[in-house]
């Protein structure tokens, strides 16, 4: 597009971010930033707005382009208006985080290609998580760039060679990390393969790993969760959190992320359940709130959980102003791992965070014959066979138990 266009485009940009609630402060940035790159082309002659012109504009203006990877907030600020903008105008939808040096970098010559991606991928939400559909379209991002920095003028001049040469660039990735990647690129390959885009699919080209056979995750035992749980100190207003926030965990499974982002209307007291949209898969899952959670839980509430300015709705804050949304996910895990050092379980080389809490209700529960469909449930698992990967159990004494699993949700 060129200059024109672009400044014409700059309203539609900023009433965009208003209607997907961005504050204030964060549309003036805006409007600052793409009323400043506007000028600064007109001052410089630039007459077409593309990657090049983005890039003499933060290189002349501000010492960084769009493809760097080491930049700090303030320069992501600076650039996250221009990706929006690109991205709004050649494809519809945005994304609302980008990786260092991705986004609006993907050529000129991939743009339509890229742009079906990200409209398919938009296509298939909410059935797809949103933090699925992000990571699926940075994949998407990475590869169209080193298909064009090999060679690849359009996507019709994609080889098979681009993808093993990609693929050969994860190896210095961890083996669980690098086969996510290609997982990636096959689903992204599938789609471009399926609407005519390359001879090939991305199980014909994307080299498959053997992988070790995993670890089964780290389990308590019923016995070493209840003495983590009584040796909290819940006298004072960080005790009473810590104990809300260990028997959250052990009593419902609930993974590290969704707790974060708990909010109070998804807690029902009055039915006693909690019901939230599973961040990983997307899927609404209801747990009940179990005699061992309803108690910590009441008294949080009434007794501990700050108010908060910034996220009111969250149930889960930081104990210390400004009383924020939990940031980081590993400090449930420092919480759960002092809880069992002051109960005096030996944790030993086992984890000790919320994924092992919640495979540990997972097996207790096999362990005390609940059945198998109802340990789904309250995993939010749809499929009974990805519960059975959590449970380190007697093979004879899991079959016994999933005969009582119906027809229809066992299939």
């Amino acid at each position: 597009m060129n200059i024109d266009e672009f400044e014409d485009f700059v309203p539609t940009v900023l009433q965009r971010l208003a209607d997907d609630g961005y504050g204030a402060d964060t549309r003036r940035c805006a409007e600052w930033v793409l009323g400043w790159f506007v000028q600064c082309c007109k001052d410089d002659g630039v007459a077409h707005v593309d990657e090049a012109a983005i890039d003499h504009f933060l290189a002349s203006r501000f010492g960084f382009t769009m493809s760097d990877r080491r930049i700090v907030a303030a320069q992501s600020s600076i650039r996250k208006p221009l990706l929006t903008a690109m991205e709004l105008y050649y494809t519809g939808p945005y994304r609302r985080g980008h990786e260092s040096g991705e986004g609006c970098e993907v050529p000129v010559c991939m743009w339509d290609a890229y742009a079906g991606y990200l409209r398919y991928l938009d296509g298939l939400k909410p059935a797809l998580a949103g933090n699925t559909v992000s990571s699926r379209a940075r994949l998407a991002t990475k590869f169209l760039v080193f298909a064009h920095e090999s060679g690849a003028d359009r996507p019709s001049d994609i080889e098979m060679s681009h993808v093993d040469a990609f693929c050969a660039t994860l190896a210095g990735f961890a083996a669980t990390t690098a086969g996510g990647y290609r997982r990636l690129l096959c689903y992204f390959l599938d789609w471009m393969h399926g609407e005519g885009l390359v001879p090939f699919s991305g199980a014909a080209a994307v080299p498959r790993a053997k992988t070790a056979a995993q670890p089964l995750p780290s389990r308590f035992t019923r016995d070493e969760v209840e003495r983590a749980l009584a040796a909290i100190d819940n006298t004072t207003r960080r005790g009473k959190a810590r104990l809300f926030i260990v028997s959250l965990f052990a009593f419902t499974g609930m993974r590290a992320g969704d707790a974060i982002n708990l909010k109070l209307q998804d807690i029902d007291l009055e039915n006693d359940t909690i019901s939230y949209v599973a961040g990983k898969t997307g899927r609404r899952t209801e747990v009940p709130i179990a005699g061992g959670l309803k108690l910590p839980l009441v008294d949080y509430l009434k007794n501990a959980r700050p108010e908060s300015r910034t996220d009111p709705d969250n149930v889960i804050l930081t104990m210390s102003p400004p009383y924020t949304k939990l940031k980081c996910p590993a400090s449930f895990g420092k919480i759960i791992g002092k809880c069992f050092e002051d109960a005096g379980v030996v944790i030993g080389n086992r984890h000790h965070g919320p994924h092992a809490l919640r495979h540990s209700l997972a097996s207790n529960m096999l362990e005390a014959d609940v059945p198998v469909h109802d340990i789904s449930a309250v995993l939010g698992h749809s499929r009974i066979q990805t519960t059975a990967m959590y449970l380190s159990v007697d093979a004879g004494h899991m079959r016994e138990l999933a005969l009582e699993v119906p027809d229809a949700v066992s299939r």
